[in-house]
């Protein structure tokens, strides 16, 4: 019976066990492992028996034996049978391999013995002019009997088996060794170090171990006879590069850094057609805006966008100063919602480019406050889109919006128009220009406007070489674009909601201001009192309901009726202070007459503070600090997003003609509140002799109490009141 043929250094993997073929009169194969034992297999009819041929045929296919030829007798040659190089490998590693194979198998075919006389004899037939051409000259005789000594065994032998190991392996001596574990202590110390550390580092501790090593003082190694010789700065940073791997870059920089090096993100987020899956995400942009007119370094502006997941395209963005938010998610939904106004050049040649847009179906966030509030709940349950939350600490769950962040980014230094700051502005701000662009917040937004264009008219690797814009027409041609056509509606959804709220029949007291209105109120108590449970009931009309509110404009609220099941308006009955103003100004404006001890009552005492606060605001100098100077980009950032909502709810379809890029979306200009004039008006330039003066809100608000606003105006009217009293 015929039997396979095992090499005398054999081994047999089975079920991870090591086993050596035993050479059977049957021709059965059997093994047996390290104790002695013969391996057996288990039959149907529950025995035990040797394995017969086809049994360990069996064995093979289903991956439980694996036949593997030993190591040789040395080091060398046990990296050199176990490694998998292939033919252009082993000539790359060795060109003379493929030389030295010919030989062997040469000699091998025509049965010629291993001994130098009959090597010798072959060789002179073999070596014929065209064979010399070749490979070469002829080997030696003695030479060739060692090849065939040590490499391969006949019948059976490789290219890799001719690769010469020498100089390929470390040798083992005792000095050899010593050596590379004070190179290894180096490597330790470089890793160890965190991203901080240098090969400098690791070559220093290396010597320093070997320094140690000779003078006798080192506590594991005695003084040799002869002194160890210190590698070179060379050798210490091929062994620093070969020892980085997952596990050393998690020693210097850290698991989660490491994991997003080296891992990869598994299964991505997968969409069938546009606007099915959408990602909303918040990154800082690489540049400090600046504000010219006054010399000021305001500070860095946040990036909020929604990225459709099957074409690639960013449906909505936006530039703020305001930290991350949910106004922020709020904002990037409505602009995502409506039509845009690329440059006028790429609309010439993309008209779909306007019509980028639409509400998407599934949104993805991640888990910060913003997007797991009670706030995101009833924007996605009044808006119908499902909210998906990604695992905690996985942000590559994502990764189609951070490799946009990464576009983003890289174009738009490439595009602003002042990527680097001026000496004269260095040297007012004090400021390090390396450490980002400086820009204008138009400038962004006319660099963002022509990024996005040409994001969405790029080809991307991501979509075979296909563009954003034209996967979302084809996949919109057939699906079509879902749009919240009803703006008063979809602006409301998108808003901040507040619950347990009195209504009562003088109305609705929020952010310490009164909302009123005489019909509307009375006409919601009737509505709603029937509806109020009867413990909850006062002596007076009073109800518990529902609102919602723009924390960017606090000028109105919107009440839900649960009777009608409509939302009811009702306007602060202060309409001069609060319209156009922002939650954050009026809780700071507040908060500053409550210190000062001013009254906060009526609206002109409430104008009166608003005007001080403002005022205090805007007298920053440019040596103030930076949270002061961030708060005046914010002040600054109210007029600019009043005019952006009238571009989001107000739309209207228009022939494209030339405008500048900052214009995104059509619109015409708002009329300005007074709090936008009082924000946007000039003011006194800088002088050296006022800077000396502390900046504080209290001392600032004093200053101008008796000289500005109402209080000015009192005493010029009194004036002339007792200037005509004395003529009369």
């Amino acid at each position: 019976m015929a039997k396979y043929k095992f090499g005398p250094q054999t081994v047999i993997l089975i079920d991870g066990v090591p086993h050596r073929p035993l050479d059977d009169d049957q021709g059965l194969v059997t093994m047996r492992n390290a104790s002695g034992a013969i391996f057996k297999t288990t039959r149907i009819d529950g025995t035990e028996a040797i394995p017969t041929l086809e049994e360990f045929d069996q064995l093979v296919e289903d991956g439980r034996a694996i036949v593997r030829e030993t190591a040789g007798r040395t080091d060398a040659t046990t990296i050199r049978d176990m490694a998998e190089w292939d033919g252009p490998q082993c000539s790359e590693l060795d060109p003379k391999s493929a030389y030295r194979l010919f030989v062997c198998i040469t000699l091998d075919r025509n049965g010629v013995p291993n001994g130098v006389k009959a090597i010798e004899r072959a060789l002179d037939e073999i070596w014929t002019d065209e064979i010399e051409e070749k490979y070469g000259p002829r080997p030696n005789a003695s030479t060739v009997k060692r090849w065939r000594t040590e490499r391969g065994r006949l019948h059976t032998r490789t290219q890799r088996d001719m690769v010469s190991m020498q100089g390929r392996t470390t040798g083992s001596n005792e000095r050899t060794l010593v050596v590379a574990q004070c190179i290894e202590s180096g490597v330790a110390q470089f890793y160890d170090g965190g991203p901080n550390s240098t090969i400098m580092s690791a070559y220093a501790r290396c010597a320093s171990e070997i320094a140690l090593i000779n003078s006798g003082d080192h506590p594991l190694y005695d003084a040799p006879e002869a002194p160890y010789g210190v590698p070179s700065y060379a050798t210490v940073r091929r062994a620093v590069h070969a020892a980085e791997s997952l596990a050393s870059t998690s020693l210097r920089h850290g698991k989660t850094y490491a994991s997003a090096k080296w891992q990869g993100g598994g299964e991505g987020l997968e969409a069938i057609r546009p606007l099915q899956l959408g990602i909303i995400d918040h990154t800082r942009l690489p540049c400090v805006v600046v504000d010219p007119e006054r010399e000021i370094v305001l500070g860095p502006v946040w990036l909020t966008i929604l990225v459709d997941v099957f074409c690639r395209a960013i449906l909505g963005w936006v530039v703020s100063f305001n930290s991350p938010s949910l106004w922020s998610v709020g904002e990037v939904l409505r602009r995502a919602n409506r039509p845009k106004r690329p440059p006028s050049d790429m609309l010439e040649r993309y008209p779909g480019l306007r019509t980028v847009m639409g509400r998407s179906s599934e949104l993805i966030l991640d888990n910060a406050k913003e997007f797991t509030g009670h706030g995101m709940e009833a924007i996605a349950g009044g808006s119908g889109m499902v909210v998906r939350h990604c695992p905690m600490g996985q942000p590559r769950f994502r990764g189609t919006g951070e490799r946009m962040f990464d576009t983003i980014k890289t174009k738009l230094l490439d595009n602003l128009p002042n990527a680097k700051m001026p000496v004269g502005w260095s040297r007012i701000a004090n400021y390090d220009a390396e450490d980002g662009a400086v820009t204008t917040i138009d400038d962004i937004e006319a660099a963002m406007n022509h990024i996005i264009a040409e994001i969405h008219t790029e080809p991307s690797d991501a979509l075979d070489r296909r563009t954003p814009l034209q996967m979302f027409e084809k996949g919109t041609h057939k699906h079509g674009i879902d749009v919240w056509w009803d703006a008063d509606a979809s602006t409301r959804e998108l808003q901040e909601v507040a619950t347990d709220v009195q209504l009562s029949k003088s109305g609705i007291r929020k952010f310490g201001m009164r909302y009123f209105d005489a019909k509307l109120v009375s006409d919601l108590l009737d509505n709603l009192i029937p509806l109020e449970p009867r413990r909850q009931r006062r002596e007076d009309a009073t109800v518990t309901v529902s609102i919602r509110f723009d924390p960017s404009d606090i000028s109105v609220i919107h009440v839900w009726n649960r009777h009608t099941k409509r939302f009811v308006t009702l306007k602060c009955d202060e309409p001069t202070y609060a319209k156009g103003m922002p939650r954050w100004l009026h809780s700071q404006i507040r908060d500053a007459a409550k210190s000062e001890g001013e009254a906060f009552n009526t609206e002109m005492e409430r104008l009166r503070a608003r005007d001080r606060r403002i005022e205090a605001i805007r007298n920053i100098k440019p040596t103030s600090t930076k949270a002061e100077r961030t708060q005046f980009g914010k002040l600054l950032e109210i007029p600019r997003q009043n005019q952006v909502r009238g571009n989001i709810v107000e739309v209207e379809d228009v022939e494209p003609k030339a405008v500048t890029l900052a214009d995104f979306i059509y619109h015409d200009v708002a009329s300005l509140t007074s709090l936008d004039a009082q924000i946007l008006s000039p003011r006194k330039p800088y002088s050296e002799g006022a800077g000396e003066r502390k900046f504080t809100e209290a001392t600032t608000g004093q200053d101008r109490t008796a000289n500005n606003g109402p209080a000015r105006n009192a005493r010029r009217r009194s004036s002339r009141q007792n200037k005509k009293g004395d003529e009369g």
